[in-house]
């Protein structure tokens, strides 16, 4: 399976959308915290993306941006029925704060999908974090997004 395309040309120098203040911070956090957090994808939405996937079958690379212990790609990976209208799909977590999906990826993705996630961005990136999203989903962008403050802050 390939990628949609090779990576976002405006992009390609890994423009900043977190600060490494933050980073730091974000992995101190996680590093801290009890398994079950950070597993909030799943459990909050992994239905919908499961059937949004199975209705879009031409949908074959997923990003999860801010995707915390990874469990909502594992869920919808386990779960999603394997025939002709799901194909395989490639599934990649990013989040800043986990050291194993860190890396911020330069290729563009059929879907983007992020919970409770944006509420967390520094004020002072979103517009760019906004505008990676935009430019690196190909085809569309699931996001859950909290309507209220951050519960937590860093």
């Amino acid at each position: 399976m390939s990628r949609t395309s090779a990576m976002s040309p405006k992009w390609s120098d890994q423009q900043k959308i977190i600060s490494d203040d933050y980073i730091d911070q974000l992995t101190q956090f996680h590093g801290s915290r009890t398994k079950d957090w950070g597993a909030t994808g799943q459990r909050n939405f992994g239905q919908e993306v499961k059937q949004y996937l199975i209705n879009r079958p031409k949908y074959e690379t997923v990003l999860d941006f801010g995707a915390g212990q990874g469990t909502l790609g594992k869920f919808v990976l386990d779960n999603i029925e394997r025939r002709a209208r799901a194909p395989e799909i490639e599934w990649t977590n990013y989040d800043p704060g986990v050291l194993k999906y860190r890396k911020l990826p330069s290729e563009r993705f059929d879907l983007i999908v992020s919970s409770d996630v944006l509420e967390h961005v520094e004020p002072e990136m979103i517009d760019q974090t906004c505008e990676w999203l935009r430019d690196h989903a190909a085809k569309a962008l699931y996001l859950h997004i909290a309507c209220d403050p951050a519960g937590l802050s860093l």
